[in-house]
């Protein structure tokens, strides 16, 4: 869909979501929650996942069917620590749960910047509320979040990229790279 909303994902989804997580009751009618689209399975594959914010816990999905499925749920009162782990192409989410380290979700660089938002938010949440024993999640400076996307597919795109490397037609570059190099021909070939 070319009609993207919120950190690349479609209106119907973004319902589809709200839908879901108000039926599990996982939220409230008309409680605000923040959905992102990460790009990598809990098998650590490329696919898509659901990390969903909400005032009161995390949440990641999987699709499934034409539902999703609750993979994680962590009320922010249980979680201790949300930390990022980056690494080559990628990294892990962990949430400390009662100070039970448990992996979250898996992420390519693709959506570090979002992820990394979001763990300083949460953990700016959890500072507030062990120094002042109360605190609130705020959601703001995430919705406030400007993130590109794939026109034709949805997944994020890097912050210096406007192409998408899963709907890239290979072969095309293939072609194109074989076209600047004509006038070389003649030397590669006796190479």
């Amino acid at each position: 869909s070319s009609d993207l909303g919120f950190h690349g994902i479609d209106e119907e989804t973004d319902q589809s979501i709200r839908g879901f997580l108000r039926h599990e009751g996982l939220l409230a009618e008309g409680a605000p929650c923040i959905p992102f689209i990460t790009d990598m399975t809990g098998a650590g594959e490329f696919g898509t996942e659901y990390l969903v914010v909400t005032k009161r816990m995390l949440v990641v999905l999987v699709p499934e069917d034409s539902s999703f499925r609750v993979v994680h749920a962590v009320p922010l009162s249980d979680l201790t620590e949300l930390q990022i782990e980056n690494r080559v192409g990628g990294g892990l989410m962990w949430a400390s749960i009662n100070d039970h380290k448990r992996l979250l979700l898996y992420y390519s660089n693709a959506v570090v910047k979002k992820l990394a938002a979001l763990t300083k938010e949460v953990s700016d949440y959890l500072r507030k509320r062990k120094d002042d024993g109360e605190a609130e999640l705020n959601l703001a400076p995430l919705e406030e979040l400007e993130e590109q996307a794939c026109p034709k597919c949805g997944r994020p795109l890097t912050e210096t990229s406007r192409v998408c490397p899963y709907c890239t037609k290979r072969g095309a570059i293939l072609l194109r790279l074989l076209k600047f190099a004509r006038p070389f021909w003649p030397q590669l070939m006796t190479m």
